[in-house]
C-alpha cells in the first residue's frame, strides 16, 4: 500500500464545541452591551462570526491551508523579503497567524485533544513567560518589542497548524509536499546563480527591500527535509515505477547540485542537512542508513578528487570569510567543511567562529552569573548594541540578536526562558522518538515515515537557527513552528489511534 494513501484523511471531531464556545462569546458580549450601547456592534458581529463557521467550518480549514502553503513556499524560496507583503504594521506573517486562528476557532473540536499534550502546555508557558519580558518594553522600544517577541510569538502557529491538520488530515499535506519535493532542488541553485546576477536591483513592490534574500543556510534546512521526506517516504506520490526510479534519480542529481551551492557558502545550512540526515540513518538503519552511507561515500571520494584537481590547477586560490562572498567552489566547499570538523583548518574561517563564541561567553556571563538571571535583557533592546557585537554596516539593516537561538531566549528571556525553550524542544523530539519506535513495533510504515520526516526537519531548524538569526525571523520562525504543528498533530491522532488499538486488544 502506498504509506501516502494509508494516512487517515482527517481526524474528526463534533462541532458541538464550537457552537459552545462561540455562544459563550456572544453571551459576553451581550452582558457588555447591555452596559455598553456601543458594544451592540460587537454582538452583531461575534453571531455573524458564529453563524458563518458553523456554517462553513468544514471549508475554511483546507482554505487555509492551502493559502499558508503558498505564503511557506515564499519564504522558503525568496526568504526575508515575503515578509514585507501587506499593509504596515499587519504584514503577512501576522495576518496568516490570524486567519489560523480563526481557522482553528472553525474546528474548535481539535483544540481539546491538543490540550491533552504536554508540548502544547510547554508552548503556552513559553508564550507566558515571553510576555512578561515584552509587555514592560512596549512603551521604550515600541514595535521592535514586538518583532523581537516573534521568536515565542509564532508558537501561536504550532497550535493553529496543529488544529487544522486534525480537521483536515494529512494525507493532502503529504501528497503536496511530495510534488513540491523535485522542484526544490531545481529552484535553490537557479535562485542562488540570480542573487549573484541581479543583487539587490530587483525590489519587492512599494518597498527599497530586494526580493532576492534568500539565504542558503535556510535552503540548506528545507533541503534536508526534502531529503529525509524522500528517504522515509520513498515513492510518495504513487507514480508508476519507471517513472518513479526516473523521478528519484532527477531529485537526487538536482539536490546534490543545491547541496554544492549550500556548502560552498553556509557552513550552519550544510551541517543541519549532515546531522538531519545522520539521524535519519540512525533511527533507520538497515532500510535507510545503508543507502545514506554508500551515497555520503561516493560523495566524499568524488568531492575529494575534484578539491584535488582545483587545487592541483590553482594553488594559490583565495577563500573568503563572509558568506555574501563565498562561492561554491570545490576549494571553498572543502575548506568550509574542513572548519565543521577543525575550527582551526584555516585562519580565515575561524574569525566569524570566534567573533560568536566572544558573544555567547557575554550573554551567559550576565545572565547565567549576572544580574539577568532571571528576566534577561528583555524583547525589545538591541543587543548587538547593548552588547558591542554589532557588524552591520551605516545603510545596512541592522544585526538585532546573536546568530543563536538559545542565546536569543537567554540574552532576552533569562535562564528561565532558556529552560521552557529546552524543555518544550527536549518534549517535542522524545515524543516523536516514542512514536516512532511505537509505529514501527506495530508495522505501522506510514506513520513512522511520517514521524521520521518530521523528526530530520525539527531537528534541520534547530541546527540551523544555532548558527544563525534563522527562528527569530518570518522566513525560519513561522516555518519552524508550522512544522512543529504538524508534528503536535501527529502526537495527537497517534494518540487517539494507539488507544483505539489498545483499548481493542484488552476487549478480545
Amino acid at each position: 500500500m502506498n504509506p501516502v494513501q494509508a494516512l487517515p484523511a482527517r481526524v474528526t471531531f463534533p462541532r458541538t464545541s464550537l457552537v459552545v464556545a462561540g455562544a459563550a462569546g456572544a453571551a459576553a458580549t451581550f452582558i457588555l452591551a447591555a452596559s455598553d450601547p456601543l458594544a451592540l456592534g460587537g454582538f452583531a458581529a461575534v453571531c455573524l462570526v458564529l453563524a458563518f463557521a458553523v456554517r462553513f467550518s468544514a471549508h475554511v480549514p483546507g482554505l487555509y491551508l492551502n493559502l499558508l502553503g503558498v505564503v511557506l513556499a515564499g519564504y522558503a524560496l525568496f526568504g526575508r523579503s515575503v515578509a514585507y507583503l501587506g499593509v504596515p504594521p499587519l504584514y503577512i506573517g501576522e495576518i496568516m497567524l490570524a486567519l489560523g486562528l480563526v481557522a482553528l476557532l472553525m474546528t474548535m473540536g481539535a483544540l481539546w485533544p491538543l490540550l491533552r499534550l504536554p508540548q502544547t502546555w510547554l508552548i503556552i508557558a513559553l508564550a507566558a513567560w515571553g510576555a512578561t519580558q515584552t509587555v514592560p518594553y512596549i512603551d521604550e522600544y515600541g514595535i521592535d518589542a514586538l518583532r523581537d517577541a516573534t521568536v515565542w510569538g509564532y508558537g501561536g502557529y504550532a497550535i493553529a497548524v496543529a488544529g487544522v491538520v486534525l480537521a483536515v488530515g494529512f494525507r493532502p499535506i503529504v501528497t503536496r509536499y511530495a510534488r513540491a519535493v523535485p522542484w526544490l532542488g531545481v529552484l535553490v541553485p537557479l535562485l542562488f546563480i540570480a542573487r549573484r546576477l541581479v543583487g539587490d536591483s530587483i525590489l519587492m513592490p512599494g518597498t527599497d527591500v530586494p526580493l532576492l534574500t534568500n539565504k542558503m543556510g535556510d535552503a540548506g534546512v528545507h533541503l534536508a527535509g526534502a531529503a529525509a521526506f524522500v528517504l522515509a517516504f520513498g515513492s510518495a506520490t504513487g507514480a508508476e515505477p519507471e517513472r518513479s526510479v526516473r523521478s528519484t534519480w532527477m531529485f537526487w542529481g538536482t539536490w546534490i547540485v543545491a547541496l554544492a551551492c549550500v556548502a560552498g557558502q553556509n557552513r550552519g545550512g550544510f551541517l543541519s542537512v549532515v546531522v538531519a540526515l545522520a539521524l535519519v540513518a540512525f533511527l533507520s538503519p538497515r532500510r535507510i542508513g545503508r543507502q545514506i552511507a554508500v551515497a555520503a561515500a561516493g560523495l566524499l571520494l568524488a568531492g575529494g578528487l575534484v578539491t584535488l584537481a582545483a587545487t592541483t590547477i590553482d594553488p594559490d586560490g583565495q577563500l573568503a570569510a563572509g558568506s555574501e562572498e563565498r562561492v561554491a567552489s570545490p576549494r571553498q566547499i572543502a575548506a568550509n567543511i574542513a572548519s565543521i570538523v577543525r575550527p582551526d583548518a584555516d585562519d580565515t574561517l575561524t574569525s566569524t567562529r570566534e567573533w560568536r563564541l566572544d558573544w555567547w561567553r557575554d550573554i551567559s556571563a550576565y545572565t547565567v552569573s549576572g544580574p539577568y538571571f532571571w528576566t534577561g535583557k528583555g524583547f525589545g533592546v538591541n543587543l548587538a548594541d547593548d552588547d558591542n557585537f554589532q557588524v552591520s554596516e551605516p545603510g545596512m539593516a541592522p544585526l538585532r540578536s546573536p546568530h543563536n537561538v538559545h542565546m536569543t531566549f537567554l540574552a532576552r528571556a533569562g535562564v528561565p526562558g532558556l529552560l521552557l525553550w529546552f524543555a518544550l524542544n527536549a518534549a517535542f523530539g522524545i515524543g516523536l522518538v516514542r512514536a516512532y519506535a511505537r509505529a514501527r513495533r506495530a508495522g505501522s510504515r506510514e506513520w513512522a515515515a511520517l514521524n521520521l520526516w518530521i523528526l530530520a526537519y525539527w531537528t534541520a531548524f534547530l541546527v540551523n537557527a544555532s548558527f544563525d538569526v534563522f527562528l527569530e525571523g518570518p522566513q525560519g520562525g513561522i516555518w519552524f513552528w508550522c512544522v512543529f504543528g504538524v508534528g503536535l498533530a501527529a502526537l495527537t491522532a497517534q494518540r487517539a489511534v494507539w488507544g483505539v488499538a489498545r483499548d481493542g486488544a484488552r476487549a478480545g
